[in-house]
C-alpha cells in the first residue's frame, strides 16, 4: 500500500513536468522521492535492464499501466476515491502520449522480452491492445523487415512458451484473451498462407506444455472465428474478404485435420479431470462446423462421445449445442444431408431424454413458473436441438418432393420417417408449460410443419393431437398472468396464443370438417361444465376464442354454413346463448360474448332462433 502511495506521488510529480506533447519523445520515471528522471525508449531487442539510469524506462509506465487499467487501486488507494479518479485520468493521458511515440512498437515489444519473473498483467494488456492497434490502424507490422516481422513473431511465440505456462487462469484470463486476440491479429495479417506458413505447427508445439497452453490455444481458435470467419462475412472491403477467404480455405484444405484432432484429445483426455476446459473446447468448435469438412467430427466416436455429454450434468448443455450445430449444417447434396441427420441418431436419442426432463420438471412447467431455472435452461437448448433436426427433415422433405424424382423415393421416405418420430417430441414440447419454449416450437416448428402440409401430400395423421394441444396451451396461467401490466411474461404468453390461433386458422384450411368436429366438441365440453358449475375460466376462455377464430376463418362462406338445415356449428352457438357461461366469472369470458363473437354470426343467429323465447343475440350487446 505505501509502494502504491509512493507511485502516486511520483505520478503527481510527473503531472508538473511539461505538457505531454513536449514529453512524448521519452519514457518518464521517477526515483523513490518523486523526481522526474527522463531516459530514452528501449529500442527493439532491448530489455528493460538495459536502459540508463539506476531505474528502468518500465518504472513510471507501471505505475501509470496500473492506476489506468487496475480496478483495485482506485478502491483502495490511502489518498481517497476522488483523487485516485485524478490520477488515473493523469495516468490515461500519459498512455496516450506514449502511445504517439515514435518508438513504440519497440517498446511494446520489449514488453514481452522482460524475464517471467517481472510479468505484470496490466503491462501485457496494455501492450497487447497497443500493438492489435498498431497492426490494424497504423500498419507498423507492415513496415517492417521480413527479418523484423520474423523476430517479432517469434518472440510472441516465446512469450507463450515462457509465461502462458505459468498464467493463473483464475486471474489472468484477460491477459490469455488479449494474447490470443494479438497473435490472430498478426497472423491474420502476415501473409498466410505464403508467409507464417508454420503458424499452426508451431501452436500444436505448445500443447503437451499444460493446460495453459490448451487455454490459449482455445482461444486462439475463438479469436480466428471472431476476426477472420465472421470478420469475412461482415466486411464489404473485397481486399479484406479476398485475405480472409484465402485463410479460411487454406486452414479447411490443410490444419483443419489436426485441429480436430487436438479438439478429440482435448475433449477425451479431460471431460472428467477438467470439465470447464471440455465445456471451452466444445463452445470453441460448434461455430466451426458450419464450414468445415463435417466428415471430421461426425466419426461413431464423436457422436458416441457427444451423447456419453449429454448424459453428464457439467457437459451435457454444451454437448447438445454441438449436436444441434451438427444438425445444422448446411449441404446441398439432399443425399448426403439425409446421411448426415440418420448419423446422428437425434430422431432416436432424444424423445426419451425430452420425456425425461419434462417429467422430472413436471410440476414446475405445468404452473406457469417462468422463473424455474433448474432444468429449463437445459431443456431450451434439447429444444433447439429438437427443432434444427425437425426443421432440417421438413425443408430435406420439401426439397426432394420439388424434384419429383422417382429415384429419391426411398430417401423421402426414410426422411418422412424420420419426421414421424420427431413431431411427438415437438408436440411435447409445445405442450410444456414453460411459454418461452412453447412459443419457440410454435413458431419455427410446429407452424413450419403444417405448412409442409399445405405443400405437399405428407400425412396428416398428426393433425388431431396437435389440435388438443394448440387449444390446450391456448389457456391462460391466471395465478401469474397479470391482466393489469403487461411485462416479459405477458408478452411472452400473448405471442405464444397468436402463433397458435395461426396454427388452428392454418389445420382448418387443410382439414375444415376435423377443425369442424373438434370446435364443436371443445364448446360442449365447456357447456356442459358450464351446466356441472365445474367451469374452469381459462379453458372456457380459450374455447370461445377457438370458436370464433374457426367463425373468421370460414369468411364469406358463413352465411351458407349457418343456413344448411341441421348446421351443427348453428346448434353450437345456440348452446352457448342459452347456457350460464357467463358465469365463468371474469371479464375475459364476457368479452368474448359480446361483440367480437357475436358481430359476425348475430343475423344469422337471430334468423333461426329468434322464434325462441327470450333470446336475443342484442342481449348481449353490452355484456
Amino acid at each position: 500500500m505505501a509502494e502504491d502511495h509512493l507511485s502516486m506521488q511520483g505520478f503527481m510529480a510527473n503531472s508538473m513536468t511539461p505538457p505531454l506533447s513536449q514529453r512524448i519523445n521519452s519514457v518518464n520515471s521517477f526515483d523513490s522521492s518523486g523526481q522526474h528522471t527522463p531516459h530514452p525508449s528501449p529500442g527493439c531487442g532491448q530489455s528493460p535492464g538495459d536502459m540508463n539510469g539506476h531505474h528502468d524506462a518500465f518504472s513510471d509506465f507501471s505505475r501509470a499501466v496500473r492506476f489506468a487499467l487496475d480496478p483495485g487501486i482506485i478502491n483502495n488507494n490511502p489518498m481517497g476515491v476522488q483523487s485516485a479518479l485524478l490520477m488515473r485520468q493523469q495516468a490515461e493521458a500519459y498512455l496516450t502520449g506514449l502511445k504517439s511515440n515514435p518508438r513504440i512498437w519497440d517498446f511494446c515489444t520489449s514488453i514481452f522480452q522482460k524475464p517471467r519473473e517481472h510479468f505484470e498483467a496490466t503491462e501485457v494488456f496494455w501492450g497487447c491492445s497497443v500493438l492489435i492497434e498498431l497492426v490494424t490502424q497504423r500498419g507498423d507490422y507492415f513496415a517492417l523487415p521480413e527479418s523484423g516481422k520474423a523476430m517479432f513473431e517469434a518472440t510472441l511465440l516465446t512469450w507463450a512458451k515462457v509465461n502462458c505456462s505459468h498464467l493463473d487462469l483464475t486471474k489472468f484470463q484477460f491477459v490469455q484473451n488479449k494474447f490470443a486476440q494479438l497473435l490472430v491479429i498478426v497472423f491474420q495479417h502476415s501473409g498466410y498462407p505464403t508467409r507464417w506458413t508454420t503458424f499452426f505447427e508451431e501452436i500444436f508445439a505448445l500443447l503437451p506444455q499444460g493446460m495453459q497452453l490448451i487455454d490459449l490455444w482455445l482461444r486462439i481458435l475463438k479469436a480466428i472465428d471472431t476476426h477472420i470467419v465472421e470478420h469475412l462475412q461482415e466486411s464489404t472491403d473485397p481486399n479484406v474478404r479476398a485475405r480472409d477467404t484465402l485463410i479460411k480455405d487454406s486452414m479447411r484444405a490443410t490444419c483443419m485435420q489436426q485441429v480436430t484432432n487436438t479438439w478429440y484429445h482435448i475433449l477425451s483426455q479431460y471431460h472428467q479431470t477438467c470439465p470447464d476446459i471440455s465445456r471451452q473446447c466444445m463452445q470453441v468448435m460448434a461455430p466451426y462446423f458450419a464450414w468445415i469438412d463435417i466428415q471430421m467430427v461426425t466419426s461413431e466416436q464423436w457422436i458416441n462421445m457427444l451423447y456419453h455429454f449429454v448424459s453428464q450434468p457439467d457437459l451435457r448443455d454444451d454437448a447438445v449445442v454441438c449436436l444441434a450445430e451438427l444438425c445444422g449444417k448446411k449441404i446441398a447434396d439432399t443425399r448426403s444431408k439425409l446421411q448426415l441427420l440418420k448419423s446422428l441418431r437425434v430422431a432416436d436419442a432424444m424423445p426419451e431424454l425430452v420425456a425425461s426432463i419434462l417429467n422430472r420438471h413436471r410440476n414446475e412447467l405445468t404452473i406457469g413458473d417462468e422463473s424455474f431455472d433448474d432444468g429449463t435452461g437445459f431443456l431450451s437448448n434439447v429444444t433447439d436441438l429438437c427443432l434444427a433436426v425437425g426443421v432440417e427433415l421438413m425443408d430435406l422433405i420439401s426439397s426432394m418432393l420439388n424434384r419429383e424424382s422417382a429415384a429419391c423415393k426411398d430417401e423421402v421416405d426414410d426422411a418422412i420417417k424420420m419426421l414421424h418420430t420427431c413431431l411427438p417430441m415437438l408436440f411435447e414440447l409445445l405442450a410444456c408449460g414453460h411459454s418461452g419454449i412453447s412459443l419457440k416450437v410454435c413458431e419455427h416448428g410446429v407452424r413450419r410443419y403444417v405448412e409442409l402440409l399445405k405443400k405437399h401430400p405428407v400425412t396428416r395423421a398428426h393433425l388431431p393431437s396437435l389440435l388438443t394441444i394448440v387449444a390446450g396451451r391456448m389457456a391462460y396461467f391466471p395465478d401469474f398472468f397479470d391482466f393489469e401490466e403487461t411485462g416479459d411474461y405477458e408478452m411472452t404468453v400473448n405471442s405464444l396464443r397468436k402463433q397458435l390461433l395461426i396454427v388452428f386458422r392454418n389445420i382448418a384450411t387443410l382439414e375444415k370438417d376435423l377443425a369442424l368436429n373438434f370446435v364443436v366438441e371443445r364448446v360442449r365440453a365447456a357447456v356442459a361444465a358450464c351446466a356441472n358449475t365445474t367451469v374452469h375460466w381459462p379453458q372456457v376462455e380459450a374455447t370461445l376464442r377457438i370458436l370464433h377464430c374457426f367463425g373468421e376463418e370460414l369468411g364469406a362462406t358463413r352465411a351458407t354454413v349457418f343456413k344448411q338445415q341441421d348446421s351443427v356449428l348453428s346448434k353450437v352457438i345456440s348452446e352457448v346463448f342459452h347456457c350460464n357461461i357467463s358465469s365463468a366469472g371474469t371479464h375475459q369470458v364476457s368479452i368474448l360474448l359480446s361483440p367480437p363473437l357475436v358481430r359476425d354470426w348475430r343475423s344469422y343467429v337471430n334468423s333461426l332462433y329468434s322464434s325462441q323465447p327470450g333470446f336475443s343475440c342484442n342481449n348481449y350487446e353490452t355484456v
